[in-house]
């Protein structure tokens, strides 16, 4: 495994109001020696993506990901539960973990 200890809230109120408006996505990388790659995607129950985060790991540690409610177009989603899916693709192989996450305003 290279993804563990993964924190995922299971609700949040992005409507602006200044409390609990990001969800934060938090996971250690095991075993990771070199760069890899890190995504966040976010799907609505019909399985559309929804929102996708991207970024780089130089190595093991403590990674996150923020997601304000916003879809790629920058407008909010609507209330609801939602699937993410957060994977890194590393030199052994991928390694992904996924579960649901709720929207409401």
């Amino acid at each position: 495994r290279l993804l563990g200890n993964l924190v995922a809230p299971a609700a949040f109120t992005p409507n602006g109001d200044g409390s609990n408006d990001q969800a934060l996505f938090a996971f250690d990388l095991l075993q990771l020696t070199d760069a890899a790659p890190l995504d966040l995607t976010i799907h609505d129950l019909a399985g559309r993506p929804v929102a996708t985060r991207t970024k780089s790991a130089e190595g093991s540690g403590r990674f996150g990901f923020e997601w304000d409610g916003r879809d790629d177009s920058g407008l909010i989603v609507a209330p609801g539960i939602y699937l993410y899916r957060i994977a890194v693709d590393a030199g052994k192989g991928e390694d992904a973990q996924a579960g649901t996450i709720g929207v409401a305003y």
